[in-house]
């Protein structure tokens, strides 16, 4: 984290490495969560990282075994598989981002820290004041549900891909 990212939040915030992924939890120096808010999180990751998209936690997830995503154009939406939530987005970037998902199956690696309420850098279409937002152990999602952006939650840092 640059010098004034960090002050825009706090002076006691560190970066956690998660050993499974590489990824790393912005905590603080006595190891719990950082409650950050969208604001302050989007600003938060070192170069070459990111907060990640509500599309990427699923991905993650679907590496860990997680049903995963499925295209709108693959799922008749008056006929949509158990299990599977729609999810209505916007990616930073303004790209609309629109899939089903399910997290059924998922295993959470062993020794993985952190757990709580992870922010995403993904924008709700429905309402576009609310992000979304998954529960669970740093990147779990176990539940994906819309937050308001002023409201403080854990951030996860992704690295950025080439």
């Amino acid at each position: 984290m640059d010098e004034e990212t960090t002050s825009a939040f706090a002076t006691n915030a560190v970066l956690e490495p998660i050993p499974q992924s590489g990824d790393f939890i912005v905590r603080k120096v006595d190891g719990s969560n950082f409650a950050l808010n969208w604001y302050e999180a989007m600003k938060a990751c070192p170069a070459n990282m990111h907060l990640p998209t509500i599309r990427e936690y699923a991905n993650m997830n679907q590496s860990r075994g997680a049903n995963g995503i499925l295209e709108i154009s693959q799922v008749d939406p008056n006929n949509v598989p158990s299990g599977y939530i729609l999810i209505t987005a916007t990616n930073p970037n303004g790209i609309k981002d629109n899939f089903y998902y399910s997290y059924k199956g998922y295993q959470r690696p062993v020794g993985e820290p952190g757990s709580g309420q992870f922010l995403s850098s993904s924008s709700s279409d429905e309402f576009p004041a609310l992000v979304y937002i998954s529960t669970g152990s740093a990147g779990d999602i176990g539940e994906v549900f819309r937050e308001n952006r002023g409201r403080a939650n854990s951030a996860l840092c992704v690295r950025d891909s080439f």
